[in-house]
C-alpha cells in the first residue's frame, strides 16, 4: 500500500505545472495621456516570453462576465517587455489620451502550456496641478 502512495505521490509531482500568473497592474499615466501601465508576469521562463499571446477578450466574454466591452479597448497595444531584474511585464499601452477615468479590461493570454483570462481595473487619476 505504501509503494503505490509513493508512486502516485510521484505521478502527481512529475505532472507539467502551468505556473505563468499575472500579477497585479500598475498604471504611470494620468488622465488626459495615452495609457502606459504594466502587469507584472509571474512564473514564466525565458523561453516562453515571445511566445505569449496577449489581447483583449473577446466581446462574448466580456458579457459573459459582466464587464462593459467599448471599442476603445481594442486601441490597446500589449507588448512583453523583460526588464532584466527576474520580473518581465506586459507593457499596456495606446496611441490616443485615455478620456475616461475608469478602464476595465479582461486579458486573454495563452502560451504553449495553458491560456488564462484576468479582469483589470483602473482608476486614472487626473495629472497633478
Amino acid at each position: 500500500m505504501r509503494n503505490i502512495l509513493l508512486l502516485i505521490t510521484g505521478w502527481l509531482f512529475s505532472l507539467p505545472v502551468n505556473a505563468l500568473g499575472l500579477g497585479g497592474m500598475t498604471v504611470h499615466s494620468d488622465l488626459g495621456q495615452p495609457m502606459n501601465a504594466e502587469i507584472k508576469i509571474v512564473g514564466a521562463n525565458s523561453n516562453e516570453l515571445p511566445k505569449l499571446k496577449i489581447g483583449i477578450a473577446s466581446p462574448t466574454i466580456f458579457k459573459q462576465n459582466g464587464v462593459p466591452y467599448t471599442h476603445s479597448l481594442q486601441l490597446l497595444n500589449f507588448t512583453v517587455e523583460d526588464k532584466g531584474n527576474g520580473y518581465p511585464v506586459i507593457k499596456v499601452l495606446s496611441k490616443d489620451p485615455v478620456r475616461e477615468p475608469i478602464v476595465e479590461f479582461i486579458l486573454d493570454v495563452s502560451w504553449s502550456r495553458g491560456h488564462l483570462r484576468r479582469i483589470y481595473s483602473a482608476i486614472i487619476d487626473p495629472p497633478d496641478m
